[in-house]
């Protein structure tokens, strides 16, 4: 009889951080994980749109040295959307609503342009972290880039 609540428990508690893990406004689980290399993260995490599909999801740029090259990462983040009726990148989540950015058109004619300029109130921050990996032989410190996705209410609100 333990080792059945044991078991119930074990099952409840991996409910539990799925679920808490789903929601980003209240977790802060990175939202990119990659090895560190000679990658160099460039100042470049953006929100990107889809205008037809109603889409939004971060992009991170990273910046490779000894190869001059870059590489580009698109994530998607449940709960973040594009409301074309309002140009703004929403983020909703346990009845909260975050506007990440708005969109807006510059320029005129053929040079007409549309850029998506964050508001604060959606966090895009790196970091480097070390993990220990178990390799079944030995234990390794292992280096590792993460991209951290945080709405936050603005003061105005």
């Amino acid at each position: 009889m333990h080792r059945m609540a044991r078991g119930y428990l074990g099952v409840l508690a991996s409910l539990w951080l799925g679920i808490s893990a789903a929601h980003a406004s209240n977790s802060t689980e990175p939202i990119l994980k990659l090895p560190a290399s000679s990658m160099q993260p460039a100042k470049s995490k953006s929100f990107v749109v889809n205008e037809a599909l109603g889409r939004a999801w971060v992009e991170v740029d990273f910046y490779h040295a000894l190869s001059e090259t870059s590489d580009h990462y698109r994530v998607a983040i449940p709960g973040l959307r594009y409301d074309k009726a309002q140009s703004q990148v929403i983020f909703e989540s346990d009845d909260n609503r975050f506007v990440c950015a708005t969109v807006v058109t510059s320029g005129w004619g053929i040079f007409k342009q549309k850029q998506v300029q964050p508001t604060g109130n959606c966090e895009l921050s790196h970091r480097y972290v070390k993990k220990a990996v178990d390799n079944g032989f030995t234990v390794e410190q292992i280096e590792q880039f993460e991209v951290h996705f945080k709405p936050q209410k603005s003061d105005a609100t």
